[in-house]
């Protein structure tokens, strides 16, 4: 199971509906048994804001149907309005795993 310290991001897989999303979590150690390795992403490239990197990771890991992702190592160097990054990453099928709704699709607090 993963541990406490995750975070979870929530994109449409591609070809799908807009109601369809695939939510992926990062987790804070590789998962224990159960889990199902799908193989590694690596990723470099220049994006204009840290949250683009994220998405980049969250989108190659929705290609290859994984729920759950373990950063193994990230190189991260900024210029003045640019960050290049490496990123190795391993990607899990993780049962028993639910994210939650990305903050755009929660619903509003009650008052």
């Amino acid at each position: 199971m993963p541990t406490e310290n995750m975070a979870v991001h929530a994109l449409p897989s591609s070809g799908s509906s807009e109601s369809q999303r695939c939510a992926v979590i990062v987790l804070a150690e590789p998962p224990g048994a159960g889990a199902v390795s799908l193989g590694t992403i690596h990723l470099a490239g220049r994006v204009s804001k840290e949250a683009d990197v994220i998405m980049a990771v969250d989108r190659k890991a929705c290609e290859m149907r994984a729920n759950a992702v373990f950063v193994r190592q990230i190189l991260q160097r900024s210029t003045a309005s640019q960050i290049d990054y490496e990123i190795t990453a391993a990607a899990y099928a993780v049962s028993g795993v639910v994210a939650a709704p990305a903050p755009e699709e929660q619903p509003p607090a009650q008052r």
